[in-house]
């Protein structure tokens, strides 16, 4: 998609400098000679330069080094065109605006982020359902469509179920009395206990009652209710 360019004021330049990304180097400019080059958003001489803006009304932002790009592969190929620089420079502006990425680069691993992920994913459960039924109007084949369709919302379904579990765990301090890893941190409790008893001199048979009777408290409906309340009240 090519860039916009039109003629602007000094005021109206200024301000569409101000929305560079963050990280920005520079910014592609089109000189008093009709050249199209790159200047740091400092040197862009507001009196002559065009800028060249997007869709997004951004200008065109160059935010690495210049020189090839950190972990790009040594033989990776330069756009042939400007239009498809163009539309490299708008893929990376998208990517690099992403809610969810910059989650994720932050090791943001939370609610909200789960929540962004399901709202993107619902987002394109719905392009596809919108893409297979223009599809079937059109007498065209539309059952691979269905299958990633069904893909995706099987995807929504399983992060639902664990954003579920995780709020389930937040609630009860961050530990989920049903899973095996407290049953077996539970178990080396008891065990711990009894050596303690064992330790003490306490009679094999005051040991095994005492044991007893905590297995019936335990196993008593709402014990778990009960401990999972005083968790969220600790």
């Amino acid at each position: 998609m090519p860039a916009n360019v039109t003629k602007m004021t000094r005021e109206e330049k200024q301000d569409l400098l101000k929305k560079v990304l963050p990280g920005t180097k520079r910014v592609q400019v089109i000189n008093g000679k009709g050249q199209t080059t790159y200047k740091a958003v400092g040197d862009v001489d507001l009196d002559v330069d065009d800028i060249p803006f997007l869709d997004t009304g951004r200008p065109i932002c160059v935010r690495g080094n210049q020189g090839r790009p950190k972990g790009r592969r040594v033989g990776a190929l330069k756009p042939v065109t400007d239009e498809l620089q163009n539309l490299q420079y708008q893929r990376d502006d998208h990517i690099g605006s992403s809610p969810i990425l910059k989650k994720i680069r932050k090791n943001q691993i939370d609610e909200t982020l789960i929540d962004k992920v399901l709202e993107a994913l619902a987002e394109e459960a719905e392009s596809l359902e919108f893409d297979r039924l223009e599809a079937q109007t059109r007498g065209q084949e539309t059952s691979t469509l269905a299958m990633r369709r069904s893909r995706v919302l099987k995807t929504i379904a399983d992060i639902s179920i664990r954003k579920e579990s995780l709020a389930r765990k937040n609630e009860e301090g961050g530990i989920d009395l049903d899973s095996k890893s407290y049953a077996a941190l539970f178990a080396f409790t008891l065990e711990t206990f009894k050596e303690a008893m064992v330790r003490a001199y306490v009679r094999d048979e005051q040991v095994e009652t005492v044991f007893t009777h905590i297995t019936r408290l335990v196993s008593e409906e709402g014990w778990k209710e009960e401990a999972k309340a005083k968790m969220r009240n600790k």
